[in-house]
């Protein structure tokens, strides 16, 4: 989309643009990238971070796109990722459900592979264990049968 200067992603000082409630023309993931590239040229990278955060999070939970949908675009999430910013951004009402059904996934995979970690540990923990049981099980009697033979040797 054709831009005026004050709204445009490549002017270090423009003023973003966020789709209203019922929608309209409204700055894309790419436009903010752009932006952000636009500002830390300019200003710095410390400059860029601060400002983009602060805007980006005035949008509002319920904002739309892209805000609800940058937890969903990977380039996005990896750009900003890489700025060092994208822990301190909120990324509105689907964007944090997005965000939550991925944690949980996450969960799940680190718990899945918790799981293949123990079963492989099981492998050699059990045998070992028992191995180590009829040892200390067997250990007394053993040691009272040879006593009992030495004293019955003499």
């Amino acid at each position: 989309m054709a831009w005026e200067w004050n709204n445009n992603p490549q002017n270090p000082d423009a003023e973003p643009v966020f789709a209203g409630i019922f929608g309209g023309a409204s700055w894309q993931t790419y436009d903010w990238m752009i932006w952000h590239q636009a500002m830390t040229h300019t200003y710095g990278q410390n400059y860029a971070n601060q400002t983009f955060v602060e805007t980006w999070n005035s949008s509002g939970l319920f904002s739309t796109a892209p805000v609800n949908g940058a937890a969903m675009d990977n380039a996005f999430k990896a750009y900003m990722q890489s700025a060092g910013i994208w822990e301190s951004m909120e990324v509105g009402l689907a964007g944090r459900i997005g965000s939550w059904v991925n944690g949980i996934l996450d969960t799940g995979d680190s718990l899945a592979a918790g799981a293949k970690a123990g079963a492989d540990t099981t492998k050699w923990l059990l045998p070992a264990v028992l191995i180590g049981a009829v040892v200390v099980i067997a250990l007394p009697y053993a040691t009272a049968s040879a006593a009992k033979a030495k004293r019955a040797a003499k």
